[in-house]
């Protein structure tokens, strides 16, 4: 990390400013109103709506920043401070799985992701490709659900419940993009999540199917976002180490 002293510090009045006078090549700085101080560039951003400077330079991880008119974004291991601690645990929990779901394929191929630890006996177990397309297919799900509105079934899905994990890597995207959407939708349903409070457990789910089992949010999140993430992360653990891949 830089020396705090050798930054420049200013405050959001003076963003818009620093940065036509400084351009993108801009020093590291903490803003005034910000306890992370000396914090590299690639690391704040404050979230007002006058801070013209930051809004494409920064990445901001709200936990090292004590002024609650910034944006707030968490990481696994960061909180919110004065979120819901439930919420604040759901999130937690979702980023945990987020993370880990790239770590289960970091070092896989496009062509190992379909492969199949009984080779050709009917056998067929949950790839990789088959596990992350099908809990990619639930994000938008989850966002609506947050939302209070209605989404397309996923039951019917190319990848939904009643799909099977097929032995063509073709059927299926790039692992890069596979990831790239897992990431894309943890980030959004984080995002919107960090903006509710515990009223959100309170709205009816919009699905006629679910209208039993997970009548409202506060039933249907916890089992999308965790159960739901955990049996399948769990099952491409399991695929790995029967391939005699490490352990991650």
């Amino acid at each position: 990390m830089s020396n705090p002293a050798s930054q420049k510090v200013f405050d959001d009045s003076q963003c818009k400013a620093r940065r036509m006078a400084l351009g993108p090549a801009a020093q590291p700085f903490a803003n005034e109103d910000c306890s992370s101080q000396g914090i590299p560039i690639s690391e704040i951003v404050c979230g007002m709506a006058t801070c013209e400077y930051d809004k494409e330079l920064l990445n901001f991880e709200i936990a090292k920043c004590n002024n609650s008119k910034h944006k707030k974004r968490t990481t696994s291991n960061q909180r919110v401070v004065g979120m819901s601690s439930i919420i604040s645990g759901l999130i937690q929990s979702f980023r945990k799985n987020q993370d880990y779901a790239v770590r289960l394929t970091h070092d896989l191929t496009d062509e190992q992701m379909i492969l199949q630890p009984a080779g050709e006996r009917d056998m067929t177990v949950n790839h990789p490709a088959w596990c992350l397309s099908h809990l990619n297919v639930y994000l938008p799900v989850i966002e609506g659900v947050i939302q209070g509105q209605a989404f397309e079934d996923p039951k019917g899905h190319r990848y939904g419940m009643e799909s099977r994990p097929l032995l063509s890597a073709a059927e299926y995207a790039p692992l890069s993009e596979i990831i790239q959407a897992w990431n894309a939708g943890h980030d959004t349903i984080c995002a919107l999540l960090e903006t509710q409070d515990e009223t959100v457990f309170e709205r009816p789910v919009q699905m006629e199917r679910w209208a039993t089992v997970m009548p409202t949010a506060g039933v249907c999140l916890p089992y999308l976002m965790l159960n739901h993430e955990n049996i399948h992360l769990g099952q491409i653990s399991a695929w790995r180490r029967v391939l005699g891949l490490p352990s991650v």
